[in-house]
């Protein structure tokens, strides 16, 4: 890696640029960690110094492009200067290049030049070429990407300004500066409004992400505005249908057909509640052979009904199979025996409050065992022992009830299942059975599935299992 660093202070300027701070609109920096900057827009000023530096390169350097990491590298840190010692190393105590590679600048030959007081891009362009070691940066042939930011102000007002140098980056598309001054605001039970400064002349659209892991969770577009009319603030969408009390997280980039500018800020905001919450922490306890209690917490004030579903798997089909009637207020530590189950069956729970015509969300699906094993499947199903002829067929007998265990086969996992043998009813509930297939094909793969029964009944399958005969 080659870096260059150069600082340029002009004292001597100070009381002269002091005079037309107010006239030149600029955002007032914020507070940053890391790499996260609130406007990477290209004001007037900066777009002015790109035509400068450009202009004045020797004949076979290439134009320097604006680049996306590095703008946000070079606005980081002029950002930074309005509230720390003016210096390479920023208030974080990283280097540039750390700086840099923080904020996904890729790996190249680097420089960075520095000034404070300049208020304009004439002025600190004529600054810097007068400075030996700021005119080598801007000069380079081997720099093709650049990052320009000028922020005000620091204590007495004064402007800095920073542009980072690279040999590699993404390009940041002319006519497509990143939306900025995202916020997200008016929220209720089901919707946010996020707001934000469209600042693309080119854009055809601009993409809203959003996510629901904060900063840095999953990301998704939602909604393509389509082409904004000139670069103006004040632009909004409300984002509905969404959960209640929860936070949604929001960042925005302009696009045209095959480039997209640099990110926005991220903003975040948080639905209010809803009187018809969903209920909770939904828990299945004090199992006999024939009930469980069903625990839950009611968190809705205006409940016609909470409706208790059930289902013998976390898959469903569900059935309402009680409806409490109102519960007063919102409170924790309900429950309801469910009864008339039967012995060693798993169910599952979930919960919904409604009124007269709307449902809550769901609750957590919580699932029980009831005690007993009834007819429970056979498990740890495995093929084992392989001779030319035959293979051993290993199980868990898991039933106290059942007349036999009937051993299905199929040749192959495809195969069609027959039943190749009833083993009489087995003692007990016990692991380490086995059953030898014998007159099997040599070369051959057998599967093998089990179940219990009883009469007519039949326990769930076991797991499939497969084994090959030896040549």
């Amino acid at each position: 890696m080659n870096l260059r660093l150069a600082i340029l202070v002009v004292l001597a300027a100070a009381t002269l640029q002091l005079g037309s701070v107010g006239l030149l609109p600029t955002p007032r920096a914020s507070a940053l960690t890391n790499c996260s900057v609130n406007d990477l827009s290209i004001d007037a000023e900066e777009a002015r110094f790109l035509t400068l530096i450009n202009n004045y390169r020797p004949a076979g350097a290439p134009d320097l492009v604006m680049s996306v990491e590095l703008n946000r590298s070079a606005t980081w840190m002029a950002v930074d200067l309005t509230h720390s010692a003016f210096s390479h190393t920023d208030s974080l105590g990283r280097d540039p290049w750390t700086r840099m590679a923080q904020c996904d600048v890729p790996v190249g030959s680097e420089a960075e030049n520095l000034a404070a007081w300049y208020v304009t891009a004439d002025d600190v362009f004529a600054g810097w070429r007068g400075s030996p070691g700021h005119d080598r940066n801007m000069l380079d042939p081997s720099y093709n990407y650049i990052g320009i930011a000028r922020v005000c102000c620091g204590s007495q007002g004064e402007w800095y300004w920073a542009t980072d140098f690279d040999s590699v980056g993404t390009p940041m598309a002319a006519g497509l500066g990143a939306p900025s001054s995202v916020s997200v605001t008016q929220p209720t039970s089901n919707s946010l409004n996020i707001w934000f400064n469209d600042n693309a002349t080119t854009e055809y659209a601009i993409d809203i992400e959003r996510s629901t892991g904060g900063a840095t969770g999953q990301w998704a577009v939602i909604k393509s505005t389509g082409q904004l009319q000139g670069a103006q603030a004040g632009w909004y969408w409300p984002d509905s249908g969404l959960n209640t009390s929860t936070q949604y997280c929001y960042r925005l980039r302009a696009r045209d057909a095959t480039t997209f500018s640099g990110y926005s800020n991220v903003a975040c905001g948080t639905t209010t509640g809803n009187p018809l919450g969903a209920p909770s922490s939904v828990s299945v306890a004090q199992p006999t052979s024939n009930s469980v209690n069903v625990w839950f917490n009611d968190n809705a004030t205006a409940e016609y009904a909470v409706d208790i579903e059930r289902s013998t798997g976390t898959a469903g089909p569900w059935a309402v199979i009680k409806s409490t009637g109102q519960l007063q207020g919102a409170q924790a530590g309900w429950y309801w025996p469910d009864s008339g189950l039967t012995g060693g069956t798993q169910y599952c729970y979930r919960l919904r409050a409604r009124d007269a015509t709307t449902f809550s969300a769901y609750s957590n699906v919580a699932c029980g065992t009831t005690t007993g094993s009834a007819l429970g499947a056979p498990s740890n199903v495995s093929v084992a022992q392989p001779t030319s002829s035959g293979l051993n067929v290993w199980f868990t007998d898991n039933a106290t009830t059942e007349t036999g265990i009937e051993i299905e086969r199929s040749v192959g996992q495809n195969g069609n299942w027959a039943l190749a043998t009833t083993t009489n009813a087995l003692p007990g509930a016990q692991a380490g059975w086995y059953w030898p297939d014998s007159g099997r094909n040599p070369g051959t793969q057998y599967c093998y599935r089990l179940r219990s029964k009883n009469g007519n009944t039949f326990s769930a399958y076991s797991n499939i299992a497969c084994g090959t005969t030896s040549p």
